[in-house]
């Protein structure tokens, strides 16, 4: 990679205005360990094998994919 830059949490959203608050309870069970495990789980109940191949295009490049080799990686 000859292009990547590194950033911070904070220099991501630095932009980001702040819009609300959670109150205590809110927070207290958002940053519980088990809310990791909660999402996780939602999020790989999404994930499904590919069914068609992934094309990538970068400028005037363009990368194909094959679904068998995205099954392999997911």
């Amino acid at each position: 990679e000859l292009e990547v830059k590194q950033a911070t949490v904070d220099d991501l959203v630095a932009h980001v205005e702040v819009r609300g608050s959670d109150d205590a309870a809110a927070a207290m069970i958002k940053g519980d360990a088990r809310m990791a495990e909660v999402l996780r789980r939602a999020v790989r109940a999404h994930v499904t094998l590919p069914t068609e191949p992934c094309v990538v295009v970068r400028g005037s490049r363009r990368w194909r994919v094959p679904a068998y080799e995205l099954a392999e990686i997911v």
